[in-house]
């Protein structure tokens, strides 16, 4: 196929189609005229990181019972149900953004962190109206590690889910860019 535009060498050709390719193109000819550059690190298989990821599409939890947990989020979250394995007791849960949370069978009981250990800390769950979530969790019987706090236009607290991991509801006056 030979080389497409912009200099990509010709392994690109074979993994992506033309449209891709041409996107890759426009990219290269930007980093060269704000960056200066447009060459690959030597031995990357992708001209570009943006070449290979959209995002995350869903974080893990390990859990003694994912159904139950599952379930947890489904009932004080809103979150929905959207995979069943049927090979195992792995479950997916689904919020109203689409973001998701795959919950599998934990191997072991788990042991309690810091907030600060190193390691992932916390889900934060984004809401609307942060005044009305915290009153209908706190009613439900959420255990809240903190109370409500509002600093520089976000306003915050932790609490856990039902396995004691720790989750941060969260809402923004204004979003990250």
């Amino acid at each position: 196929m030979g080389k497409a535009p912009g200099g990509v060498n010709g392994t690109l050709n074979g993994i992506f189609g033309s449209g891709e390719r041409r996107h890759i193109a426009v990219w290269q000819t930007f980093r060269q005229q704000v960056y200066g550059f447009n060459k690959r690190p030597e031995g990357a298989a992708y001209d570009t990181i943006s070449s290979m990821v959209k995002g995350i599409e869903h974080t893990a939890i390990a859990s003694p019972d994912p159904h139950r947990l599952a379930q947890w989020y489904v009932d004080y979250l809103d979150f929905v149900v959207n995979y069943r394995s049927g090979s195992s007791k792995t479950v997916f849960v689904k919020a109203v953004n689409g973001s998701m949370i795959e919950i599998i069978e934990a191997r072991n009981s788990g042991t309690t962190t810091d907030m600060r250990d190193a390691g992932l800390r916390h889900l934060a769950i984004d809401v609307d109206d942060f005044g009305a979530a915290y009153a209908r969790l706190s009613a439900a019987g959420v255990k809240f590690l903190t109370e409500p706090e509002t600093k520089g236009g976000n306003t915050i607290a932790f609490f856990t889910d039902c396995d004691g991991n720790i989750l941060h509801l969260l809402h923004r006056e204004v979003p990250l860019p």
